[in-house]
């Protein structure tokens, strides 16, 4: 995920999610299905199981995940923006003014510190999100392979593996 091409992958992840984004929720959820799809397809061990059946399960996977996203990137989106430094400035009491450079400086250290902090908070969400994500996509394979009897989908073999995917995940959704 910190290599070269992990954060390419998040940076055409991030690409690949905007338009979808765009439609809203039927767009995240056609996006997070076509990702299901994708792995279905990829997976010997889907090679005779009936394509109505794997439509279901892709469309029921990434219906869940495609609302989480959508909830996720809601919450981002509906921070509220700063406001501008000059008015900032201007609104302050005259009576406490020093002079015009020094409240310009304070305000200008005060917007780096307010956007790294919103930045901060945005990544949190968007690690919540992801996080999230993946504990659904994790166990709603784990609830079909039960159901199939087999390992039809590859999932972690341990707790440890478990929560090491979803923080990964997190990590990721963060990053983008």
């Amino acid at each position: 995920l910190f290599s070269a091409d992990g954060l390419a992958n998040v940076f055409f992840g991030v690409v690949e999610f905007l338009p979808a984004a765009g439609l809203g929720m039927p767009g995240t959820i056609a996006l997070s299905s076509q990702y299901v799809s994708e792995e279905i397809r990829n997976n010997p061990n889907f090679d005779d199981i009936p394509e109505a059946e794997k439509l279901a399960i892709s469309l029921g996977i990434g219906s869940v995940i495609g609302v989480i996203e959508n909830l996720g990137f809601k919450n981002v989106m509906q921070s509220k923006p700063m406001m501008g430094i000059i008015n900032r400035v201007f609104s302050k009491n005259p009576a406490t003014m020093r002079t015009a450079e020094e409240l310009i400086d304070q305000e200008v250290k005060s917007m780096v510190a307010k956007g790294l902090l919103t930045i901060g908070a945005g990544g949190l969400a968007e690690f919540e999100t992801g996080a999230a994500q993946e504990f659904a996509d994790i166990g709603l394979k784990e609830i079909y392979n039960t159901m199939k009897g087999t390992d039809m989908f590859d999932t972690p073999e341990s707790m440890e593996e478990a929560a090491y995917q979803i923080f990964m995940g997190g990590v990721a959704e963060g990053l983008g």
